[in-house]
């Protein structure tokens, strides 16, 4: 199991964007990480803090050792189709195998994991941060219709997708 020493802490602009997501929906930072790490792989769009505010957010090592199953699968997942090319046998060894806390691979698992939280965070803030809660359906449609754009998804419409569900 994944334990944290320490909490995790975001500077700058991200950290900017981390705490204007946690007013507006009242998610914890953790949920905003995990979520921006996922976001930040599926577009392939990794980035790295800035320190051009003061700004901070910060994961209590608490908080992340209560969700560490999660944030671990995540870890793995990512960790697995970043590597897979290169060497299979090495990338499943790097990926699941039992490390300790200070061990080089975890350290690895969650620069490269941040990198994609760092990426990740732009794209969910451009998505929710101006959601307009007077029409709930309209919101959805809209963050689909933008997470479409983002992923060039453009096999089928989104009107197509909704009338296949209907």
């Amino acid at each position: 199991m994944l334990t944290f020493q320490t909490d995790i802490i975001i500077r700058g602009k991200k950290a900017e964007k981390y705490q204007t997501l946690k007013n507006i929906y009242d998610w914890d930072l953790v949920d905003i990480y995990m979520m921006s790490g996922v976001l930040g792989f599926i577009n392939n769009k990794k980035d790295i803090q800035d320190n051009d505010s003061k700004s901070m957010a910060n994961l209590p090592r608490t908080t992340l050792t209560s969700r560490s199953n999660r944030i671990e699968f995540l870890y793995e997942v990512i960790t697995l189709s970043e590597e897979i090319e290169s060497n299979v046998d090495n990338a499943i060894k790097l990926a699941f195998e039992d490390s300790s806390i200070d061990h080089p691979k975890k350290l690895y698992k969650q620069m490269l994991f941040d990198d994609y939280a760092m990426g990740g965070i732009d794209i969910l803030y451009d998505m929710l941060s101006k959601v307009d809660y007077e029409n709930q359906v309209d919101n959805i449609r809209d963050i689909i219709e933008r997470y479409i754009d983002y992923s060039n998804i453009e096999s089928k419409s989104l009107q197509e997708i909704l009338e296949e569900e209907m």
